[in-house]
């Protein structure tokens, strides 16, 4: 989703920050974010198991997140958040007739604004070519924005910036924070339904999987339909 925005307005080198590159070269295996790397999901969707939901992950604890595709704060490991999202930037770019360049997908030894920051330094400092960056999270995307803005390079008139979770303090960023929201509210309702049902019916419900939506939410950052 973030991806196909970013194409479609133009841009061809895309940096993902926070990437985790696959381990292997099959980087169109899947058509974008899932579950599991052996079942895919639309990329429009989030997934859920309804027979154990849990609560929302702290920033700090990347090993209990709502979904799959749900905020995560530290290093992800494989097939988690960072896998996921990145395998499916890679589908979008396959989708396009583009190829995943590795060196445009940027690990960082965190998830957080500082990660961030550093990392898009590193690549303004060793020349790196890239018109658009797309953070695994926001809190990323608020280094990148600030790492950018400190450099002089202009957002979005010369790099758009995308993150990803839709975290309230994004729409207050200078520029504001275009960023995928993916769906937390109806997670959390289809939880809170899930766990209704099983009380009501008096046994654990089996597992089953259901997708929420996501949805792009564009503004300052990388505004839609605007060609750099």
């Amino acid at each position: 989703m973030a991806t196909t925005h970013l194409i479609e307005d133009g841009c061809r080198r895309i940096a993902v920050i926070g990437a985790v590159p696959p381990a292997n070269e099959a980087t169109s295996e899947v058509d974008g974010p899932t579950s599991d790397v052996t079942a895919p999901t639309p990329p429009h969707a989030t997934t859920h198991s309804t027979s154990s939901p849990s609560p929302s992950a702290p920033s700090g604890n990347p090993s209990a997140p709502v979904s799959s595709t749900g905020p995560c704060a530290d290093p992800p490991t494989q097939s988690s958040s960072g896998d996921l999202r990145t395998r499916g930037h890679c589908a979008a770019l396959a989708d396009h007739g583009m190829s995943c360049d590795p060196r445009l997908l940027i690990e960082t030894d965190g998830w957080d604004s500082i990660d961030g920051f550093e990392a898009v330094g590193r690549m303004l400092d060793d020349g790196l070519d890239f018109d658009a960056v797309f953070a695994l999270n926001d809190t990323l995307a608020w280094g990148a924005l600030r790492c950018l803005r400190e450099r002089g390079v202009d957002v979005p008139g010369a790099v758009r910036v995308v993150g990803f979770d839709n975290i309230d303090e994004s729409r207050y960023m200078a520029p504001s924070l275009t960023t995928v929201d993916p769906g937390r509210t109806d997670i959390a309702r289809l939880a809170v339904e899930s766990i209704i049902a099983q009380i009501r019916d008096g046994r654990r419900a089996p597992a089953k999987r259901i997708e929420a939506p996501c949805r792009l939410v564009c503004r300052e950052s990388s505004p839609q339909g605007v060609t750099p």
